[in-house]
């Protein structure tokens, strides 16, 4: 990449504008806002506003010029042309170069988020360990979203033994998770390192088309149980309802029994899931809008 300058304008011939993880290429990621324009030593530029992803933090950078050195500041129109198809709020990826006072774009990129790291609750794993945090050893959880690292710590809790130690429960769930897996986290409390309230896997909806629904309820225990098997992208799959206990009873959720009653074979369905005792469950089951056939 070949760099130029005129006055504190940083001139940039060659960049990229390919979309890129902004984590693997040491980008910044955020919400892009508008284009304006303003004055850098005496010359009318023209910049790019942009906002950190949640909103809190407002951010300008100088759209580089396209003439040749001392030359009169004109902006690149590649450069112009990709700002032209970005809308408001759209998350995007970019690297500046710093020159004197003015941060000017080196590279620009949408970003292209992994699954659930949209979602409102959704991160990715990165890792879990001990760490110190208030003068005391707690189990803490890395995570990432839109490149920007957050910790949090396993809830302590009173265990058999009657000593204070990582809630088992969660403690299990990190133990199963690899690096970048995207879990569903809330917060408890405001420091520097909050408490995880609440952690599960995240899966995307599935789409399929419903072939059947088997219930069963043993009559002796009261224990019910229920399965649907959904045909996703030529592939037979089958997954069990969510359950509750209540009353020493194994319960099926009536959500998902519900909406599977009102299903009929080769119905377009959306499947939603989340983890219970390590697999994968059924939460609810939409009927999805049927596909068009050319």
């Amino acid at each position: 990449m070949k760099l130029l300058r005129s006055g504190l304008v940083m001139l940039v011939i060659g960049l990229s504008f390919s979309v890129l993880s902004a984590a693997e290429k040491g980008a910044k990621v955020y919400r892009f806002v508008m284009v304006g324009q303003g004055r850098v030593e005496r010359q009318q530029v023209v910049q790019i506003m942009v906002t950190s992803v949640n909103g809190s933090e407002k951010f300008t950078f100088v759209i580089p010029s396209s003439a040749e050195k001392d030359k009169p500041y004109t902006p690149d129109e590649s450069v112009v042309e990709i700002v032209k198809e970005l809308k408001r709020g759209d998350v995007i990826a970019i690297t500046t170069k710093k020159f004197e006072k003015v941060d000017a774009v080196s590279t620009i990129s949408r970003y292209e988020a992994k699954p659930g790291e949209e979602e409102r609750d959704g991160y990715l794993f990165l890792r879990g360990a001990n760490e110190e945090v208030g003068g005391k050893t707690a189990y803490v959880v890395t995570l990432s979203k839109y490149g920007e690292e957050t910790k949090a710590m396993v809830r302590p809790v009173r265990n058999k033994e009657g000593e204070m130690a990582p809630d088992e429960e969660t403690m299990a769930l990190v133990g199963r998770l690899q690096k970048d897996d995207p879990v569903l986290v809330k917060f408890a409390g405001r420091g520097e390192v909050p408490m995880i309230a609440g952690i599960e896997r995240y899966f995307p909806p599935i789409e399929g088309e419903f072939v059947k629904l088997e219930y069963s309820k043993d009559e002796e225990t009261g224990n019910e149980s229920a399965t649907v098997e959904v045909l996703v992208e030529g592939v037979s799959k089958t997954w069990p309802l969510e359950t509750d206990e209540r009353g020493g009873k194994t319960v099926v959720e009536s959500k998902p029994l519900s909406a599977a009653k009102r299903l009929k074979e080769g119905d377009p369905v959306i499947v939603a899931l989340r983890e219970q005792a390590a697999e994968q469950v059924v939460t609810d089951i939409d009927r999805g809008k049927r596909k068009k056939t050319e």
